[in-house]
């Protein structure tokens, strides 16, 4: 089983990104499709939120910090902001979910008030299909690549004929076992100079 997608939640600070937040992402931007999403974000104003989205695209930028591309979808800019509630109030003769304060209401898919539909919408409508092909095609292989190479094996020069992973691992086992065998005749070599050493010593 393989994960698709990373929503990251951050919180509505209005100041930068947090190192451990920084350094979290950067251990798993080619690991998972990354999706930042702001919590809880009816806890700052509109103009705060504004500044705070374009905070956070130019730390993750500047850090490199690779996320899920959207391919062209210029509804949705990243990182999203989003509410959540239980409370369901009557509006407009519909049930819809809010949060409820003295001075009014926040919907919660209500797209002028959170990123809420458009994250769902993304998630179970538009590109659900997109994030596994990107696991599997894109992130599975880069992560394979990398532990093959951690194991020691290499890619072939580009023009000679790819070899089969069979073919690659029977050549890495009869080079481990030539080693083995190789540290074995040292090991016995060294026994024999002590015998003969001490045999030395005896006479």
């Amino acid at each position: 089983t393989r994960i698709h997608t990373c929503l990251y939640l951050l919180a509505p600070t209005g100041h930068s990104l947090k190192s451990l937040d920084l350094f979290t992402m950067k251990a798993i931007h080619q690991k998972v499709n990354l999706i930042p999403v702001i919590a809880k974000s009816d806890t700052v104003t509109k103009p705060e939120l504004a500044a705070y989205k374009a905070i956070i695209a130019r730390e993750l930028s500047d850090n490199d910090i690779e996320l899920y591309t959207l391919h062209g979808d210029d509804k949705i800019s990243f990182p999203l902001a989003v509410i959540d509630s239980k409370d369901e109030i009557v509006v407009g003769g519909e049930r819809v979910r809010v949060r409820q304060y003295p001075w009014g209401i926040d919907e919660v898919e209500n797209e002028e008030h959170s990123d809420f539909i458009k994250l769902r919408s993304l998630l179970l409508r538009t590109h659900p299909e997109r994030l596994r092909v990107r696991t599997h095609r894109v992130l599975y292989e880069r992560y394979r690549k990398v532990q093959l190479q951690k194991m020691g094996f290499e890619d072939n020069d580009p023009e000679s004929e790819p070899a089969s992973l069979k073919e690659i691992y029977e050549q890495k086992r009869r080079q481990h076992l030539a080693e083995l065998q190789q540290r074995e005749e040292e090991m016995r070599q060294r026994c024999v100079g002590k015998v003969k050493r001490k045999e030395a010593e005896l006479k």
